[in-house]
C-alpha cells in the first residue's frame, strides 16, 4: 500500500528509541525533510539513503526486504501520479490552444505499447529485426518489430513519451511528432533531408548513426509510451 514504506519506517525508528533528528543526521539531510517522509508525503530517499536507514534502524533480512520492497512500491506510485498529472495536464493544453479543426479537437489517449517488452523497455525480438521506423506516407511512420506483430503507426501529431535524455528532451517527457517543425522541448522532427532522425526500441543504439541503403540514421532516443490521438 501507499503508506507502507512511511509506516515501516515509523515503526522501526521507535522501537529502536530514535528520533528523527538522528536519523536525518545519519543521512545529512532536514529534519523537516526527513520528517515528510516519515509521514508519506514525500518519496522515498535514494536507495543509499535507504541501505542507511536499514543499518541505523538494525533490520533482519526479512524486515530489510520488506523495506525496500515498499520504498520501491511508494517511489514508482509517485512517479505515476506525477506522470499522469503531466499527461493530463498536457491534454488540457492541447484542447484548449490547438485549432478546432476535426483532428485536433480529439483529445490523445494512453496506447500500451505490445506486451513484447519486457525488463523495461526492451525487445525481446530476433537480431535481425529493423529497430527503427520506416515510412508509411508523408505523414505516417510505423513500427512493425515482428511480421506477426501489426506495425504501430505513428501519425504526425501522435505523442510520444521518451525515456533518455537529448538536446533538453528529459525523461518521461512528453514530445510532439511534427514533420516540418524542429526539436524542441515538445516537438520531435522527422527530417525530409538527408539526414533522417528515428527514434529506436534499444538503448543501445541511442546516439549512434548509421546508414541503410541511401539513407542516413541517427537514433535519437528510446520510445517508452505512446500517446495517440483517440
Amino acid at each position: 500500500m501507499d503508506t507502507e514504506f512511511s509506516e515501516q519506517l515509523k515503526r522501526h525508528r521507535i522501537n529502536n528509541g530514535l528520533k528523527g533528528s538522528d536519523l536525518a543526521r545519519s543521512l545529512n539531510v532536514s529534519r523537516t525533510y526527513f520528517s515528510t517522509v516519515e509521514k508519506g508525503a514525500q518519496s522515498p530517499p535514494s536507495f543509499q539513503h535507504c541501505m542507511t536507514l536499514i543499518k541505523e534502524l538494525n533490520m533482519d533480512l526479512e524486515d530489510q526486504i520488506l523495506f525496500l520492497q515498499a520504498a520501491v512500491e511508494k517511489k514508482t506510485s509517485t512517479e505515476l501520479t506525477q506522470f499522469h498529472n503531466h499527461i493530463n495536464k498536457l491534454k488540457l493544453d492541447i484542447k484548449l490552444n490547438r485549432p478546432t479543426t476535426e483532428h485536433a479537437m480529439q483529445l490523445p489517449i494512453f496506447f500500451n505499447l505490445p506486451a513484447i517488452f519486457k525488463e523495461g523497455h526492451l525487445l525481446d525480438v530476433p537480431d535481425n529485426t529493423i529497430p527503427f521506423p520506416f515510412q508509411i506516407a508523408d505523414t505516417c511512420f510505423g513500427f512493425q518489430p515482428q511480421k506477426s506483430i501489426p506495425a504501430l503507426h505513428i501519425l504526425q501529431n501522435d505523442l510520444l513519451v521518451f525515456d533518455t535524455q537529448f538536446n533538453n528532451i528529459k525523461a518521461n517527457q512528453i514530445v510532439l511528432i511534427d514533420i516540418k517543425g524542429t526539436i524542441n522541448i515538445q516537438q520531435y522532427q522527422l527530417n525530409s533531408g538527408d539526414t533522417n532522425l528515428y527514434t529506436s526500441f534499444f538503448p543501445d543504439y541511442v546516439g549512434q548513426s548509421f546508414s541503410i541503403g541511401n539513407t542516413d540514421i541517427k537514433v535519437l532516443a528510446t520510445l517508452t509510451c505512446h500517446l495517440k490521438w483517440s
